[in-house]
């Protein structure tokens, strides 16, 4: 059972990897679209 243990580590440490990467590319966008709020 450790490798399901290890594969739920592995899959959530890859979803924050990508929200994180996600978050700077909407900050660059919302930059774009709205200049005035930023």
């Amino acid at each position: 059972m450790w490798y399901v243990r290890v594969y739920g580590i592995m899959m959530c440490q890859h979803m924050d990897a990508w929200y994180f990467h996600q978050k700077e590319s909407f900050d660059g966008l919302k930059s774009l679209i709205f200049p005035q709020a930023s």
